[in-house]
């Protein structure tokens, strides 16, 4: 654990010294909790087709703090997408 803090200590500290910060967009969702999950599972879609991984990686963990009320479906869009990313594969709908 301490070796991963550490870790994330060097890259906090390169980001803030060399790189820019990615960060969502503000983006205007709905209220009702079922319609934000699916309004953000639609955005994380489109990351993916658009090949704008950066946002993806920072959206997923917004949709999979909703696991347990995620449909077999969704939850296997989101492991689909998780493989994507570790493994750097093109996301291919064709």
């Amino acid at each position: 654990m301490e070796s991963f803090l550490a870790y994330l200590d060097l890259l906090m500290a390169w980001d803030k010294e060399f790189g820019e910060k990615t960060k969502l967009e503000k983006v205007e969702e709905p209220k009702d909790l079922k319609d934000r999950i699916q309004h953000r599972l639609d955005r994380l879609e489109t990351f993916m087709k658009e090949n704008k991984r950066d946002e993806a990686t920072l959206l997923e963990p917004e949709i999979s703090k909703f696991w347990s009320i995620l449909s077999e479906e969704d939850k296997d869009f989101i492991q689909c997408v998780r493989i994507a990313l570790e493994d750097d594969l093109d996301w291919n709908t064709k």
